[in-house]
């Protein structure tokens, strides 16, 4: 009798620790957000970097400007989403879900490029460059 107890004892505890180990994984990167960044014409950013704070913690978006960011940070994280020629957005994250569509707006300002295009289209399209004195013009 002692010996079948002995084993049944064994038995739970080895279940105990297989729970415990279990649950111990799923706990961790659990928390997560997802989304999408687009620019302001509202065509999906590729490479847009959305990180936490200052942490190694970086998701990138696909083609189509969905990312899914994961950590084991306790929420109220403050997230910066980034893209080569656009401005910063900054975010703060409360909780785990789908955040809004993200839009990223042009580091350099439309109207000063269509400004600058419309003085190019004045000179026949022709923008003038410095000329080298050393190569002949033909």
């Amino acid at each position: 009798m002692a010996l079948y107890l002995s084993q049944v004892l064994n038995k739970m505890l080895r279940l105990t620790i297989s729970l415990i180990v279990f649950a111990t994984q799923l706990c961790v990167g659990q928390n997560m957000v997802s989304g999408t960044v687009v620019d302001e014409l509202g065509f999906p950013l590729y490479k847009a970097a959305i990180q936490i704070g200052d942490s190694d913690e970086v998701a990138y978006t696909d083609y189509e400007g969905n990312f899914t960011l994961e950590s084991s940070k306790e929420f109220h994280w403050k997230v910066t989403v980034s893209s080569q020629g656009f401005e910063p957005e900054y975010y703060f994250v409360l909780s785990s879900g789908s955040m809004e569509t993200i839009v990223l707006k042009f580091d350099v300002d439309i109207e000063e490029l269509i400004s600058s295009g419309s003085s190019s289209a004045e000179n026949g399209g022709k923008t003038e460059s410095p000329r080298d004195p050393d190569v002949p013009r033909f």
